[in-house]
């Protein structure tokens, strides 16, 4: 449907009918290059750290898992790609679906945990914040508590990978590479660097305390001018399955944080979450903005093709 344009004709006819169902239409997902498909990806033989590619984002963003991939590896860790691995089970646990979010973490507990103690790296917020929690959500499990608290013990966000400084002592990381196959930013139009602001997802900000990686990672680049929004502009309204239940609601929270994007002068903004980049998309879209969304791993390494 995206691909014949369908979906943004049918938004555009919905708009004056049933303008609820036409943003609805406008907050599905845009896919951006072929589906990640971990049951066929290539793993790096001896690996040292496993790669979580999820659902929404191997389904809708498989450029961006090509590229978290390529980071990882050109960062000195040779991958491993599990093909049993199944979705986090975080929207079906922010749904009330308690039994079926378990029952997703302990196939992905079994799965991860035949590769050993390798760390575990995950590229969407929302996903490593809920798989740091298995050890709290099958606590009640005697079979499952022990493996769920020693796997989410490994669990790494993208930027807690590929940055120098952060590695776990707990978990030996491979010397880190230098950047050499960053992707080249191009400079805007009238010559100057382009302007980079990066917004913080809330999963970041508040509970896994990972404030400032991806400016920081960005920023050694030297290439971009990198501006941090205030407090990471906040909650931008996506809230896991909120901005889908309440569009409306959703839409009002986001507004403040397009205002503040807007106002850095920024030409991408850039996020590590999926739910947070596909609505701040939607919105920047709506208002015609020139401002372009990507995500973290997109700006530090060239995406296999």
């Amino acid at each position: 449907m995206q691909a014949l344009r369908l979906d943004r004709l049918a938004a555009r006819l919905l708009a004056r009918l049933w303008p609820a169902a036409a943003r609805r239409i406008d907050l599905l997902p845009r896919v951006q290059g072929r589906p990640f498909d971990a049951s066929r990806a290539a793993s790096d033989p001896a690996p040292t750290a496993a790669f979580h590619a999820g659902c929404i984002m191997a389904a809708a963003l498989g450029d961006v898992q090509r590229a978290t991939v390529a980071a990882l590896r050109a960062s000195g860790w040779a991958v491993a790609i599990p093909r049993g691995q199944v979705c986090c089970g975080a929207l079906h646990h922010h749904a009330g679906l308690a039994a079926e979010a378990k029952n997703l973490a302990r196939r992905n507990v079994a799965e991860l945990s035949r590769l050993g103690r390798l760390p575990v790296c995950l590229d969407s917020a929302g996903c490593s914040l809920f798989m740091k929690e298995y050890g709290a959500l099958l606590a009640d499990e005697p079979e499952w508590a022990g493996p769920a608290a020693e796997l989410a013990a490994r669990v790494r966000d993208l930027s807690q990978m590929v940055a120098p400084a952060s590695s776990s002592p707990a978990i030996a990381a491979p010397a880190i590479a230098a950047p050499a196959t960053a992707t080249p930013a191009k400079a805007a139009p009238d010559g100057r660097k382009l302007v980079v602001a990066v917004q913080e997802a809330c999963h970041h900000w508040n509970v896994q305390r990972l404030r400032g990686g991806a400016a920081q990672l960005l920023r050694a680049r030297g290439d971009l001018d990198v501006r941090a929004l205030p407090r990471g502009i906040g909650c931008c309204g996506s809230a896991g399955l909120w901005s889908a239940l309440e569009p409306d609601s959703a839409r009002r929270v986001l507004e403040r944080s397009l205002d503040d994007i807007e106002a850095s002068g920024c030409d991408l903004v850039v996020t590590s979450n999926p739910g947070c980049m596909l609505l701040i998309q939607s919105g920047l879209r709506s208002r015609g903005s020139p401002v372009q969304v990507r995500h973290l791993a997109e700006l530090l390494f060239v995406p296999e093709r």
